[in-house]
């Protein structure tokens, strides 16, 4: 795929980037669902990970500015048959500089539900790892 990005008008756009658009794109799951979250509030970040990056208690996640959100970002990853797809790239700053968030949505599940029980401390271990201040 290029790298080259266009604007959405609408959550269906999304549809499109999906590896396997007919099988993924359904209401309530995650595609379809993050798209609608998105698009809804943009030109911010969705209001639930605006709540957690800013309950990290880490000021360089607070008070992040959407600069822009890539949808289905490829990732080249050794031994595999063909990029993985992070669901949302989100590309942020604030007055500590840029901050870049690889998003990975899902719905409501057993999964979701028992990974919420430790949401703080999960969090906590993916943003000392994967933060990207430039």
């Amino acid at each position: 795929m290029k790298r080259i990005f266009v604007p959405t008008n609408s959550g269906t756009d999304w549809q499109l980037l999906l590896a396997k658009p007919d099988l993924h794109w359904k209401m309530g799951e995650s595609a379809m669902s993050a798209a609608a979250c998105w698009e809804d509030d943009h030109p911010k970040l969705p209001l639930e990970i605006s709540l957690v990056l800013e309950e990290s208690g880490l000021a360089s996640f607070s008070s992040l500015e959407l600069l822009a959100a890539i949808p289905e970002w490829e990732v080249d990853l050794p031994g595999g048959d063909r990029p993985s797809q992070t669901d949302i790239l989100a590309i942020t700053r604030n007055k500590d500089g840029l901050t870049i968030l690889g998003v990975e949505a899902k719905v409501m599940s057993l999964l979701a539900l028992l990974l919420a029980r430790n949401w703080k401390m999960l969090l906590m271990l993916m943003l000392h790892e994967t933060k990207c201040v430039i």
